[in-house]
């Protein structure tokens, strides 16, 4: 449909038990603007995006997948007889496919949220800057997030030397555990890990991935309570730029929404419009 052929309204529709003849009707508020309208819907994404976080959820869940994964080789090797160990090449491709999965999810992240307060707030923006600095901030802050974020080239071109050590001690309970690490010096074999190297080398000899990964989740999380820290009062204003129409239409029971129908009768869109001013209140970080 073309634009200068459609109409947007505003209003609600009015349930069939409301009227005598027992249909659904929608009951015009007033006429609405397409700028109007492109406002309520950017609120709209604005308001979703900030209060779901879930990108950053995503990056928990995949973290959580490693490390139950880990865990379930561990307690395989600890409780089983050696015979029905997992095989070491198996440990290695599937831990490499959730670190993988992970470090994808955490750029997404990133990235997802960079360009979200790009389009809200425009690209020079106050936002855009807090976030730029609080990233530029936790990179030099935390080593692990350096190093993850140099590890995801070397995982998905080079090697994953992941290694793995059984211990045994007739006198701890249980006796026999089991860690799976990497090994520093296949690290720093055959890749240039550039200013980090240095770092690298006065590290342990065995390197926990688990334990790295979650300090970068610690960074992130400071990255995301920034972010909300920043855009606090614009996200405000949506929810009560979205509430207002509830108040408008008069109603508590009936969601208020933009209708747009073609003059020529050939289609219609719906643009339904959330965040009640009564009853539970989104949750604002």
């Amino acid at each position: 449909m073309k634009q200068d052929s459609v109409s947007w309204q505003l209003g609600r529709f009015q349930h069939k038990s409301e009227r005598a003849d027992g249909v659904h009707a929608f009951v015009t508020v007033r006429d609405a603007t397409f700028q109007e309208v492109d406002d309520v819907r950017m609120a709209i994404r604005h308001v979703d995006s900030q209060l779901s976080q879930e990108a950053l959820e995503l990056v928990e869940f995949n973290l959580t997948e490693f490390q139950e994964t880990e865990d379930s080789f561990i307690s395989a090797i600890e409780t089983r007889p050696q015979a029905e160990w997992p095989a070491p090449g198996a440990i290695r491709t599937v831990l490499r496919m959730h670190f993988l999965n992970w470090l994808l999810s955490a750029r997404v992240y990133l990235d997802h949220s960079e360009t979200r307060l790009k389009q809200r707030y425009g690209n020079e923006s106050l936002e855009v800057e807090a976030f730029r600095e609080i990233t530029s901030e936790q990179y030099d802050s935390y080593f692990s997030y350096r190093f993850l974020y140099k590890l995801r080239n070397y995982a998905a071109h080079h090697d994953f030397p992941l290694n793995g050590g059984i211990y045994v001690d007739v006198n701890e309970t249980p006796s026999r555990w089991t860690e799976i690490f990497f090994d520093k010096a296949q690290l720093l074999e055959g890749f240039r890990w550039g200013s980090i190297r240095a770092e690298i080398e006065r590290m342990p000899d065995e390197i926990h991935l688990a334990d790295h990964m979650e300090q970068m989740m610690i960074a992130l999380h400071a990255i995301a309570d920034r972010i909300t820290e920043v855009t606090r009062g614009s996200l405000m204003q949506d929810i009560q730029l979205l509430s207002s129409y509830w108040e408008e239409i008069g109603r508590t029971d009936d969601m208020p929404c933009f209708v747009q129908a073609s003059n020529e009768g050939d289609g219609m869109s719906i643009l339904w419009i959330p965040f009640r001013p009564t009853g539970p209140a989104p949750s604002v970080p």
